[in-house]
């Protein structure tokens, strides 16, 4: 899916994984928490990508989550295109 501001797709990379577990595992407690993410209940880090990345073999589907990227346009102007 496009639009001239974004683009979103799936997730094609390991090092796009890694930076979606990531982006939990390293956020501090006040911003999980205003996300409704309690860090005990998080996986390892080691453990985490090993069921993403299975599950990414898996057809579409027979997927158990969807998990996709929004890529955001940036302009000289500014982050985003107006």
């Amino acid at each position: 899916m496009t639009s001239e501001n974004y683009e979103i797709h799936p997730f094609y990379s390991v090092a796009q994984y890694e930076a979606m577990i990531d982006y939990y595992l390293l956020a501090d407690d006040v911003f999980l928490r205003g996300m409704g993410v309690e860090r005990n209940r998080l996986p390892r880090k080691d453990k985490w990508l090993r069921e993403v990345l299975a599950d990414h073999e898996v057809p579409d589907d027979k997927k158990g989550q969807v998990l996709s990227l929004m890529d955001l346009q940036r302009s000289a102007d500014g982050p985003f295109k107006y």
